[in-house]
């Protein structure tokens, strides 16, 4: 399979070579980092299992795989499975959201913005493929998380809102909910803080983290190769 992969990436052109891809992306002031886990001089092996043996693809390249999108919606469902496409399952928020994503719900004047500090982030230094601007694009990307609400009501859910790195609670599963979320967080118009629409039960705060680090699991894959 392996040998299979190099020579797809070798016709295609892909650049698998790690030292070129970190000096692109450090160009493009893309903090990277080289150093392997296992070499460090302070290592935390005791109390960690060793990842049993499987199949890396180190060949098919994966920067600029992805289509632009300027916001990434993580919604809460408290499960481990669900349907391929999320926005496919009715009475989901995914699917409330996915019906008003293209235009946006029709309003008189529009939310205000919470404050001036809307304008989009600098340009990369260097056009690299795989690096771009999220503000010029206004594609919505909708995704189920597997955590908790952390509403007390369990029909409301709980949002994380990349790459502005925000948490959103008390979102209604509903068509209600998935406009307000809309109107306050996602829409691709909004700066990072987003805007505030007046009595909405809606409440967001900045995710006290550097990064965010989302797992994929294929849950039918699993299964079969276990």
């Amino acid at each position: 399979m392996s040998s299979i992969r190099k020579l797809v990436a070798y016709a295609l052109g892909h650049n698998t070579d790690v030292q070129s891809i970190a000096a692109q992306l450090e160009e493009a002031c893309v903090p990277v980092s080289t150093d392997d886990c296992r070499g460090c001089a302070d290592p935390c092996d005791e109390g960690h299992e060793e990842y049993p043996r499987f199949d890396v693809d180190m060949e098919t390249q994966l920067l600029g795989s992805m289509k632009p999108y300027r916001r990434q919606v993580v919604i809460s469902t408290g499960k481990s499975d669900w349907a391929h496409e999320v926005t496919s399952t009715s009475g989901t928020l995914a699917a409330f959201l996915d019906s008003i994503a293209p235009s946006g719900p029709k309003g008189p004047k529009g939310p205000k913005p919470a404050s001036p500090d809307s304008a989009p982030p600098s340009e990369p230094k260097k056009g690299i493929n795989g690096i771009y601007d999220p503000s010029q694009t206004k594609r919505i990307a909708i995704l189920n998380g597997s955590h908790h609400t952390v509403c007390e009501d369990s029909t409301h859910e709980t949002v994380l809102v990349l790459p502005d790195y925000k948490v959103v609670t008390e979102v209604e599963r509903s068509k209600e909910g998935a406009q307000l979320l809309w109107r306050e967080a996602v829409d691709p118009a909004l700066g990072r803080t987003g805007a505030v629409v007046e009595g909405s039960p809606v409440r967001s705060w900045v995710l006290p983290y550097s990064c965010v680090i989302l797992l994929c699991k294929f849950h039918v894959l699993v299964n079969i190769f276990e």
